[in-house]
């Protein structure tokens, strides 16, 4: 039987006390590793050889499959792979550009093209409205104003 140690300050399990371990620093906020390149501090030695590879060494061994690209990260590499999906569904009405993940369209919506416009994300048509009043007749009888149908940008 699989006995697993439990973090007494997070939902997180582990399969031996030597990976609780390291994992107890993250909430004590003693980070004990510093970077000697830019003094930034980790609470786990492993993290702190990841930064000095991505950061410092610029080690880049994540490949886009479609395009000659490499990242840093996995996370980055996810975030890259949108530009070859077909499937944007999350589109500017304002200049019609469309993006496959929302806080893309929110990154171009507080870019300088679309600043201070008091804009809305709608969440049931993943497009951004400048009011709430540009929702459909239908949309704005079912949600009031104090639902989560629109997001201010």
């Amino acid at each position: 039987m699989d006995k697993r140690h439990k973090c007494p300050h997070c939902s997180g399990t582990f399969k031996n006390k030597k990976y609780l371990r390291p994992h107890l620093l993250t909430h004590t906020g003693v980070k004990a590793h510093s970077c000697s390149k830019c003094s930034k501090t980790f609470t786990q030695k492993g993290a702190l050889g990841i930064h000095i590879r991505r950061v410092h060494q610029k080690i880049k061994t994540h490949k886009c499959t479609v395009c000659t690209l490499t990242f840093s990260s996995l996370n980055e590499l996810k975030v890259h792979s949108g530009i070859h999906e077909t499937n944007k569904r999350y589109k500017c009405t304002m200049c019609l550009e469309s993006f496959v993940q929302k806080g893309a369209l929110v990154k171009h919506i507080n870019s300088i093209k679309h600043s201070g416009k008091g804009l809305y994300f709608n969440l049931a048509y993943k497009s951004v409205l400048q009011t709430r009043e540009n929702l459909p007749i239908v949309l704005r009888a079912t949600y009031s104003k104090s639902q989560v149908a629109l997001t201010k940008c």
